[in-house]
């Protein structure tokens, strides 16, 4: 897992370092569900608060190559079969083509549903209807195009373990994924809202606990501290999320001490993902 952190250290501190660079209307957010990131949206520096459900501790990066050594490990100790660093590099690296392959294709999706999300809501600007009846069509089209994201997401769920168990090949491993998912889909899907839900909580509580020794450590972080420990707090719980903006980075250190609490977040999400994810497929191997 090392290599993988600092990887995802290495890709992920320089960019938002940079970013600043291009504008200076851009922000610096330390925020307990996001972690720290520089953007400039139209936010107003300050404290700020709100509800949402940001899957962000386990979203697709360079960590999320780390299941797939991880999903190796756990079926050789399911088959008590000795377990060497050189197995588990031969066997990753065998595969690399198909796990990056697979790193791309499930992006697309995503991609694809962004796009025709666009082209449709400018197709439905153009209409002779009423804006109301244009809201609705917006909603139901971000509904539809989101549901058969997490549909295909939760089908998919199960490609990489037939990479590293079954040396399968990309679309092979979809569509085993897909055999093996679709019996029990909804079962799969209650699994993973749960374990995201967990997920979500745990990034929040432990970003939040770092805002707050920021705050009694750093005084341009004081402002948070009424806010963490206010009522609103408890909203971590919830899909609540605590953020603090600053036009710039009040200390570098800061920056870096939140990116790699993020990291360490995706480091140790990880690994539960992997075993859920080999867990069940291991279960439905056995019985398809």
């Amino acid at each position: 897992m090392i290599p993988f952190i600092i990887l995802s250290l290495l890709f992920e501190i320089p960019p938002m370092l940079t970013s600043k660079l291009p504008t200076s209307d851009a922000l610096w957010h330390f925020d307990t569900s996001r972690g720290v990131s520089v953007d400039d949206h139209r936010k107003r520096a300050g404290v700020g608060w709100g509800t949402h459900f940001v899957y962000h501790a386990f979203s697709i990066d360079i960590l999320w190559l780390a299941m797939c050594p991880l999903i190796f490990i756990i079926v050789q100790r399911q088959r008590s079969m000795k377990i060497t660093l050189g197995a588990i590099w031969e066997q990753t690296s065998s595969n690399t083509g198909a796990i990056l392959a697979l790193f791309f294709l499930l992006a697309l999706p995503g991609v694809v549903a962004g796009s025709i999300a666009l082209v449709l809501l400018e197709i439905f600007r153009k209409l002779p209807v009423s804006g109301d009846i244009l809201d609705v069509l917006a909603v139901l089209t971000i509904i539809l195009l989101f549901s058969a994201i997490i549909y295909f997401m939760v089908t998919s769920s199960l490609c990489n373990q037939g990479i590293m168990v079954e040396n399968l090949r990309a679309i092979a491993a979809l569509r085993r994924s897909s055999k093996l998912v679709r019996p029990a889909w909804t079962r799969f899907f209650k699994m993973y809202v749960m374990l995201a839900w967990a997920t979500i909580v745990f990034t929040s509580v432990l970003l939040g606990l770092t805002l707050y020794i920021f705050s009694m450590t750093v005084p341009e972080f004081r402002a948070v501290r009424d806010v963490l420990l206010s009522s609103k707090g408890w909203t971590f719980f919830i899909g609540g999320h605590i953020r603090i903006s600053f036009a710039e980075a009040p200390n570098l250190w800061t920056v870096g001490v939140m990116a790699m609490v993020d990291t360490f977040i995706h480091a140790a999400v990880a690994p539960v993902w992997a075993a859920l994810t080999t867990y069940l497929y291991l279960e439905r191997a056995y019985e398809v």
